[in-house]
């Protein structure tokens, strides 16, 4: 994950997202935000293919226990475009059974890559040389290849 300035435009950064010639899997520069949600029963699948019909949704993908403090159960991430509210995110999460949301993270200009595995560190060192980045760290969500 790769966090720019705020100072840049959608144009700027996909233009430097493209030279670097390593996947994209998404751009924000809006307020979209990222809810973290619990699966307290149920499939985490069922639910990822659920969110990912919902034209509020951005991204919906399993979350990973691999950070300090992360929560025990199975949990969700979901990305919320910026043009729906918070209120909105949080009223479609409890009106589902199953869930419980956790917490919420906004963010306003960034880029998830997927760079080849093992250089994971390479491309992190490399992109925080840049001025107008302001963070990159490893995300700890897997896509398949």
């Amino acid at each position: 994950m790769v966090f720019f300035a705020d100072t840049l435009n959608y144009n700027f950064i996909q233009s430097f997202v493209n030279e670097l010639n390593v996947g994209v899997i998404s751009i924000n520069v809006d307020s979209s935000f990222e809810m973290e949600i619990n699966v307290d029963s149920g499939s985490v699948n069922k639910y990822i293919e659920l969110f990912s019909n919902e034209s509020s949704v951005v991204y919906a993908i399993q979350g990973s226990t691999s950070y300090p403090g992360a929560p025990s159960n199975q949990y969700l991430m979901v990305r919320f475009k910026g043009s729906y509210s918070v209120q909105y995110a949080l009223n479609l999460i409890h009106s589902i059974p199953g869930l419980s949301w956790i917490k919420t993270w906004y963010f306003t200009k960034d880029a998830l890559l997927k760079v080849p595995i093992g250089q994971e560190q390479h491309w992190i060192d490399s992109l925080k040389t840049y001025p107008f980045i302001t963070d990159a760290t490893l995300n700890y969500i897997a896509f398949p290849a």
